[in-house]
């Protein structure tokens, strides 16, 4: 019995292991749940405890102990007293019995193949068509957090699949996992994404076992179009991903070219082993910490030792060599050239993966190979329409050119796609402050910190922008708040708010701070950029470019990105050394479009 049914006032949803009452709904055990329908499909009969053993656990041995267990979690659920029982009745030494009538959801058993409830699910395809949907990050069950990594990435790769369907918009990842602390009815859903439809689902693993339960249900009519448990060995996750969004897409009646099903239905790799760290390494990039990201590197490293043609991998460790770099952990020599690396060889290996493109664009942007940037941008958003990620890369890249209008174009489009993505609200501060735009810096640091409160990039906006708006003190404030919420010993951040204290007049503060970045002694690499930006707060302009210049032949990511427009270097325009330097990166007044 894989249908739905009702146990008294309970609906019972085999496929999603899940027990629902007056809006609040349960997720038992699946072992609990096959119990449960065992004795559903026979109520009123005494079901033998040896019975129930063999039907739900057919090839293993287990004691009696166990199917106690379960049904004392039923009971519970259930709210039933095994003393004056209404719903499952012990027969002391014999079994159990389920003594409640058993109707299907609907109301009554189909006349067809069809349940009442397929049949009505139907109808509302037909009366509503759904052109866009949102999956919800899958819960992991497992009681495990070390397994958090597998249910955000089958919920990442059903996202990934769905989002290659033309005529099906799909919520990205970094908006759609802004839900997964979040409580919300289905209401709330469609009004805040938009959205017709959610795909919402749970893990569980343990050890070699792995169950995935999914459903879809249409947010107009609260019904569900779709719902499967699937029993599989954790071998088989690429065919479960694969069935979730073959199944959906088949829920929604979509019509797929051949192009699409062979998208749909793609492989990146035949490992196992190389998927699963793959995922583990995304789980971690996906944080977006300095300690994260450097997790995140040897899980792709053992990836493609396990595949050595696993583009993904190749894609996922470029992107985190690069941001390593802007975090000033590689050398900008060592981790372009490393980032670099990698890219290229994801996109020799996959000349068709957006992601590969992508990362290339980014990484050529922080070396100032602006010819080659744009062309991967652009060719990573022809394959990926609602890659997210390449357009506001994208609006960096434009704004690293002084191209501000076009930039602030590429962001917008980008935030149309994934509107409440934390990483895109710091993207949006960063185009808009280098626009000179400090209003609007504000305004996307506000939103975005209502949303997550120690975000710290936006703090980091927030105080530059404040800084340029002459509110010096909330300036210091914001900048050291965003260093005490994870950028501590972070050298950019570092030097953000030694330049803050300058322009407020705590001249001291900023020359020890100052004295701090530039000791020799440093564990980590100090941008050269980052002591220039003080030493212009503190009025030194010619230690200044001589620290920029230092920079240019260090291959400064800052410098090639920030120096054509940064409202902090205003000072320098005048001098026919800083114009030089820029000239020399290829962001002179003559270079830009």
């Amino acid at each position: 019995m894989d249908r739905d049914f009702r146990v008294g006032t309970w609906l019972v949803q085999p496929s999603l292991d899940a027990i629902t009452r007056n809006g609040a709904t349960i997720h038992i055990e699946p072992k609990v749940m096959e119990v449960l329908v065992c004795l559903a499909q026979r109520p009123g009969e005494l079901l033998s405890k040896e019975t129930l053993l063999h039907t739900v656990w057919p090839d293993t041995f287990v004691t009696d102990d166990v199917l106690t267990r379960c049904i004392s979690e039923l009971r519970r659920v259930f709210e039933d007293d095994a003393r004056e029982p209404r719903v499952i009745q012990t027969i002391p030494k014999r079994g159990y019995r389920l003594l409640t009538r058993v109707p299907l959801a609907n109301g009554a058993p189909a006349a067809s193949n069809l349940t009442a409830g397929d049949e009505r699910a139907d109808r509302i395809r037909r009366a509503n068509a759904i052109n866009s949907l949102v999956v919800l990050p899958f819960e992991n069950a497992s009681g495990d957090p070390g397994t958090d990594y597998l249910s955000e990435g089958i919920t990442e790769a059903i996202i990934n699949n769905l989002s290659q369907l033309s005529k099906l918009r799909v919520v990205p990842r970094n908006t759609a996992f802004r839900y997964k602390a979040r409580t919300s009815d289905l209401a709330s859903l469609r009004r805040e994404l938009g959205v017709d439809a959610v795909v919402t689902g749970r893990v569980v693993q343990r050890g070699e076992s792995l169950v995935v339960c999914s459903e879809l249900v249409d947010l107009a009519n609260d019904a569900q179009l779709w719902g499967q448990r699937y029993n599989r060995q954790l071998s088989e996750i690429f065919a479960v991903q694969e069935e979730i969004a073959a199944k959906v897409s088949e829920a929604l009646r979509l019509q797929l070219t051949g192009e699409e099903k062979q998208r749909l239905f793609r492989q990146h790799t035949l490992s196992r082993e190389a998927y699963l760290l793959y995922l583990k390494g995304r789980y971690h990039s996906a944080r977006r910490t300095g300690d994260s990201l450097k997790r995140a590197l040897p899980y792709f490293q053992r990836a493609i030792q396990e595949d050595p043609d696993y583009a993904l991998a190749y894609a996922g460790l470029a992107e985190g060599y690069i941001l390593l770099t802007w975090f000033d952990v590689f050398t900008p020599k060592e981790g372009i050239e490393r980032a670099k690396t990698a890219a290229l060889k994801a996109v020799e290996i996959d000349p068709e993966l957006a992601d590969g493109y992508t990362v290339l664009g980014f990484v050529s942007t922080s070396d100032g190979d602006w010819r080659v940037a744009r062309s991967a941008f652009l060719q990573a958003i022809q394959l990926g329409p609602n890659n997210s990620l390449a357009r506001s890369w994208y609006a960096l890249c434009l704004t690293a050119l002084g191209l501000s209008d076009k930039a602030i174009v590429a962001i917008r489009e980008a935030q149309q796609v994934d509107p409440l993505s934390l990483v895109l609200h710091h993207h949006s501060a960063w185009v808009h402050y280098h626009a000179h735009r400090y209003d609007q810096v504000m305004a996307y640091c506000q939103e975005a910190l209502e949303m997550e409160p120690n975000f710290p990039l936006c703090r980091l906006w927030l105080g530059i922008a404040c800084t340029e708006k002459g509110m010096h003190e909330a300036a210091v404030a914001s900048l050291q708040q965003a260093r005490e919420r994870g950028l501590m010993d972070v050298p950019f951040a570092i030097g953000f708010h030694g330049h803050a204290c300058a322009r407020a007049g705590r001249r001291a503060e900023a020359e020890d701070i100052l004295r701090q970045l530039a000791k020799p002694s440093q564990a980590v690499y100090v941008d050269p950029y980052h002591i220039s930006l003080i030493q212009v707060g503190l009025g030194d302009f010619d230690e200044a470019i001589n620290s920029l210049e230092r920079g240019q032949r260090e291959r400064s990511i800052f410098l090639t990105c920030f120096g054509k427009c940064d409202p902090r270097l205003d000072p320098l325009r005048t001098q026919p050394r800083f114009d030089n330097l820029l000239r020399r990166i290829g962001v002179g007044a003559d270079q830009s479009d």
